[in-house]
């Protein structure tokens, strides 16, 4: 009672109420050396990398860069794939356990680029996968809003793909998702003709754990993150 008259006196008063950010430690103050290679071995709240992809492959690593702005950040380094790599084999994630409904949240983070046009991408999936009727693992995804999969026939409902327009330049990656949707594949319709998309149930077990991952699968490329923030529109 006492917070919702606090919030109401602020907005009276013309002060915004900013939503809570969900990411732990978001601007990587605290390193980061957490290594799984599966994510419900993770600990909620604390950045891990997961790097399954043959050695010298790719590199994920905490660093400081020097910048006022983005003192420190994570580092994607692809410089030694021979091709582009796996979306579930190597990425940078945090498990989110506590505080999530149904509903739109944006996320946001910071990227930087070696080259000019290298892609940066993200998903939120359910942190353990469960067996279906045929004994196979299943897996959900939130929903990328505004996903439509009979217009968008070639795109992935699930992961988000941004292109880093500027070399060297520190840029803003936006991204809606639907908690109130779920996908089950990360592929797009074009190439699985079983993608489904339903509505997120109340007690569904991906509100309760679910698994950020930022990942760059461009084989040569080199992609820094900071400042990440996960809140309720």
């Amino acid at each position: 009672m006492k917070k919702v008259l606090f919030a109401g006196l602020l907005a009276i008063a013309g002060v915004s109420v900013s939503a809570q950010n969900l990411i732990k430690n978001e601007k990587f103050a605290t390193e980061v050396t957490n290594k799984v290679t599966n994510v419900n071995k993770a600990t909620a709240g604390e950045w891990f990398i997961l790097n399954n992809e043959a050695d010298g492959v790719t590199t994920i690593t905490w660093e400081q860069t020097g910048d006022a702005k983005y003192p420190n950040a994570m580092k994607i380094d692809n410089s030694g794939a021979a091709k582009n790599t796996s979306w579930y084999k190597a990425f940078l994630g945090q498990r989110v356990t506590d505080g999530l409904e149904k509903g739109i949240y944006v996320l946001t983070f910071y990227a930087k680029a070696k080259e000019a046009g290298t892609p940066v991408s993200v998903y939120i999936k359910q942190t353990n996968e469960e067996k279906n009727d045929n004994g196979r693992y299943n897996t959900t995804f939130f929903m990328r809003r505004d996903y439509d999969a009979d217009s968008q026939p070639n795109a992935s409902g699930a992961q988000y793909n941004f292109k880093i327009k500027d070399a060297d330049k520190w840029t803003k990656v936006v991204v809606y998702y639907d908690m109130g949707q779920v996908v089950n594949t990360m592929s797009s319709k074009k190439a699985n003709a079983d993608l489904e998309v339903s509505d997120t149930d109340d007690d569904a077990t991906i509100l309760k754990d679910c698994c950020i991952a930022i990942l760059a699968q461009n084989k040569g490329g080199v992609v820094e993150i900071s400042d990440v923030t996960l809140k309720k529109k």
